[in-house]
């Protein structure tokens, strides 16, 4: 599972895009079409790099990228294997695959895309249940999202809205096969309405601790199911995940970017909680 990349990234992921961490060159490589190879293009020979990468974001941990930002990315989708949010299997095997044809954002969002899309229709020969067609969806919005933050470097970058619908259509199938299914509301906020979930241990109205989950720029509301909503369950609390500017449904598809500070904030405050289909919230807090 080790690859030894070129001294240059295979393509610019959003954050390193908006972070301005890829130099031009780079975003330059990652732009190149796929059939085209690079004058440093990494031998197979599996040896480790000497050293770890300036900037590795996670030095000494296991490898199976050799390229700092793909490496990240995908643990982060091999660590959701522990709340039902990837499947190990399925990651290592999509990570043999991209291997195979060659790192590149063009080779990891294909991968990782027809894994998503896969994963949404039923499994070969049979009929499955809720249970698992809902975690299904959750793994394919997993698999979506390591898609999404690449495909600006990838052939198709135009298609970064669709991605993010394929995915927020697999979150949204997820949530309305859970028990209870999380309350759906819109909180007001300018002229465009910020989308909350609101999951809860069980449809009763007893008062409990509320957790709520920000969300970055490039994460996906999956993100906060393995980042906290199934520990606040667990624990017999609430958990509310909601998107913001700069975020998810506002940044993908909206076009409404983050917030600059000073400006109102855009979170509901945890001294409300939603009850029903409509919810008023009282107040807001700032995100973290």
């Amino acid at each position: 599972m080790t690859y030894v990349s070129a001294d240059r990234a295979p393509g610019p992921s959003r954050r390193s895009a908006l972070a301005g961490l890829v130099g031009g060159a780079a975003v330059l490589a990652g732009c190149t079409p796929s059939g085209a190879k690079p004058a440093n293009a990494p031998t197979p020979s599996g040896a480790r790099s000497p050293q770890s990468r300036a900037g590795d974001p996670t030095p000494g941990v296991m490898t199976l990228f050799e390229e700092p930002a793909y490496n990240f990315s995908c643990l982060w989708a091999l660590g959701g294997a522990g709340f039902s949010a990837a499947e190990v299997g399925e990651v290592l095997t999509a990570v043999n695959a991209v291997n195979k044809a060659g790192l590149s954002a063009q080779t990891y969002v294909k991968t990782f895309r027809e894994l998503g899309d896969r994963l949404m229709g039923p499994p070969p020969g049979s009929k499955p249940d809720d249970q698992t067609t809902r975690f299904r969806a959750l793994r394919a919005a997993q698999y979506y999202a390591q898609a999404l933050f690449f495909v600006l470097g990838s052939d198709d970058p135009g298609s970064e809205e669709d991605l993010y619908t394929a995915g927020r259509g697999a979150w949204d199938r997820f949530c309305d096969l859970s028990d209870p299914a999380p309350v759906k509301a819109n909180v007001p906020y300018g002229t465009t309405p910020l989308p909350v979930w609101f999951f809860r241990p069980d449809p009763s109205n007893t008062r409990r601790p509320t957790v709520i989950l920000t969300n970055g720029s490039d994460g996906q509301n999956v993100d906060m199911w393995a980042y906290g909503v199934a520990a606040a369950l667990d624990r017999g609390w609430n958990a509310l995940v909601y998107d913001g500017p700069g975020q998810g449904q506002l940044l993908f598809v909206d076009q409404v970017v983050f917030t600059p500070p000073g400006r109102r904030s855009s979170a509901p405050s945890s001294t409300g909680s939603p009850s029903g289909p409509t919810w008023t919230p009282p107040g807001s807090v700032s995100p973290g």
